[in-house]
């Protein structure tokens, strides 16, 4: 038990288990208020402006799970999602669609972004040593995001 993060298809992090501690929302007798390490949908942005333009900023999810059928989903269920989800969704846009390969211990992401001055996809991975256990638990996780501008005019990038 040295925790986990769960990089989910929509792009989100959800489920952080640290120093095991874990939390679930079942009702159940470990269902408890969610400490810090726990906060629901988290995510990573991207920011670009592109010399002499405004600034371009995404939530690196897909917007396609945030709707009212996932907000009307009983609230211990998988694919529920919470109203204050939708309604963040609302004040930084969400991507078009990702596409996600994975290849355990390694996740391939790619993000459709139409418009946006860069492309930009991410390979996440948690270390998985065969057979050295000692090594594969150690409580990392790498996010390496690669950054291609597409266009000729220099692009200021916040990830």
């Amino acid at each position: 038990g040295c925790g986990h993060v769960l990089l989910c298809g929509d792009g989100t992090l959800k489920d952080w288990t640290v120093v095991n501690q874990c939390r679930k929302a079942d009702g159940g007798p470990w269902d408890a208020p969610a400490p810090l390490h726990c906060m629901p949908s988290n995510w990573f942005a991207v920011s670009a402006t592109v010399q002499g333009q405004a600034k371009q900023t995404y939530a690196l999810i897909s917007p396609q799970n945030y709707t009212e059928t996932t907000t009307a989903l009983p609230p211990g269920q998988e694919a529920h999602v919470s109203q204050h989800e939708v309604c963040r969704l609302q004040t930084i846009p969400g991507i078009k669609a990702l596409t996600m390969r994975c290849r355990y211990p390694i996740a391939d992401v790619a993000y459709d972004i139409p418009g946006f001055p860069v492309h930009m996809s991410l390979e996440a991975m948690t270390p998985a040593i065969p057979l050295d256990s000692k090594a594969s638990c150690i409580p990392v996780a790498v996010f390496q995001f690669s950054l291609k501008n597409t266009g000729s005019v220099p692009v200021e990038v916040s990830v």
